[in-house]
């Protein structure tokens, strides 16, 4: 029933909203809808791309004004706190419609970041409430635009419905890769276009700090250098420390240092509470040359910091998707556990099905195995000659976006 009382409550908003006089004076703008951001530096890698691409006078919508640490970028960026908009309680969604509707009366564009959040696995009323908001704007004649989401094979039924009527409304549907493609294809949605991840699109490196000094004194010893990530999120579904005791055992020994570095920094689903977990447990296995050879990343970082790290190093080995962007962004090799079905495209574009690796129980040893066999520099060689045709596509993002003066 709630479900269902998001396109009810958001039509009559844009009805009311349609006989309201505007008693604001606002310029045009663009409208961006924002991913969740709250300590996700995936989610701001992709909003800080999108608004890299997006000319003029820009206003984006978030769940609270402090989503996103308003730094670099975001420092002038006018943020819109819409709480109840995307996030699917029915109820209580009037009063944003309503504000929402309003602002679509100055958008001359309107897009929103899908992320792995539009196919209804992580929460369907969620997944509705976005794919709402694209019929309200594509229907009040806004240029209407869903982009960097993947698509599951077994997407929900209901979530599926809604992107429909998105799509039937005129949104412009952007997969960030081919498998989401043909998923979206398979379940009826024929009018999408072949894109890849916005993030792809950024190409702002930072080479400074404490972890590239690190590095730096590392290299001079000799040591190649690996980075290692732990998602929180595959912490809760799984004892990973096994597993990576086992990886972080074998690139020690294969001469690597390395980097324990977060990228998901947000209570739930915590990277450095599960990767403080690891180091503890390294300490307790007293590992040969961990105090000089294996360093923590203890707090955030900015996308640029993570690419200025990722083309440093050697090998990326993560459970977070946008990680492995970053890294693959500069040319360096990552193997990702993949979860619900989203990383399997992303490698199919480099021509690199291997290095996406299910995270079930053992896959330290199938990580281990790949590291062994793995040529890094010949896999150097793959990804810098895919990157262009990859980059291309991410491009098609923005598309048909006008500029705003």
């Amino acid at each position: 029933m709630g479900i269902s009382l998001i396109s009810a409550v958001d039509s009559a908003a844009a009805f009311v909203t349609r006989f309201t006089k505007q008693h604001r004076d606002d310029a045009q703008c663009h409208l961006v809808l924002a991913s969740s951001g709250k300590g996700n530096i995936g989610d701001r890698a992709m909003l800080e791309a999108v608004l890299a691409r997006t000319i003029g006078p820009t206003k984006v919508i978030v769940e609270q004004s402090n989503d996103y640490e308003r730094t670099g970028q975001f420092s002038e960026t006018e943020f819109v706190p819409l709480p109840i908009l995307a996030n699917g309680y029915a109820l209580y969604r009037f009063r944003d419609s309503l504000r929402f509707a309003a602002l679509l009366k100055n958008a001359t564009s309107y897009s929103v970041i899908g992320a792995d959040v539009m196919d209804g696995l992580y929460d369907v009323a969620l997944s509705v409430a976005r794919s709402s908001t694209m019929v309200m704007a594509a229907n009040a004649g806004v240029p209407t635009t869903l982009y960097g989401f993947s698509w599951s094979e077994i997407a929900n039924p209901t979530a599926l419905n809604s992107l429909m009527r998105a799509a039937r409304a005129g949104a412009s549907l952007y997969p960030r890769d081919p498998a989401s493609l043909r998923r979206l294809t398979a379940d009826g949605i024929d009018s999408v276009v072949q894109a890849a991840d916005v993030v792809f699109t950024d190409r702002t490196v930072t080479t400074a700090g404490e972890q590239h000094s690190w590095i730096v004194a590392q290299r001079q010893r000799g040591h190649r250098i690996a980075i290692v990530n732990v998602s929180g999120l595959l912490a809760r579904r799984m004892n990973q420390i096994p597993e990576y005791l086992e990886i972080l055992t074998h690139l020690l020994q294969k001469d690597f240092s390395i980097v324990l570095l977060p990228h998901v920094l947000r209570r739930g689903d915590d990277d450095l509470a599960a990767l403080e977990l690891l180091e503890q447990e390294v300490l307790r296995a007293r590992m040969p040359s961990t105090g000089m050879r294996i360093t923590l990343v203890s707090h955030g970082s900015r996308p640029s910091d993570i690419r200025g790290l990722t083309m440093e190093a050697d090998i990326v080995i993560t459970g977070r998707m946008h990680l492995a962007i970053l890294a693959m962004s500069q040319g360096t090799p990552a193997i990702t556990l993949g979860t619900q079905g989203k990383v399997e495209g992303l490698y199919e574009m480099f021509e690199l099905p291997a290095l996406c690796v299910e995270p079930n129980p053992g896959f330290g040893s199938r990580v281990v195995s790949l590291l062994s066999e793995l040529d890094l520099a010949e896999t150097r060689s793959v990804l810098g000659d895919k990157l262009p045709s990859v980059l291309a596509l991410a491009e098609r993002n923005f598309d048909g976006l006008a500029e705003v003066s």
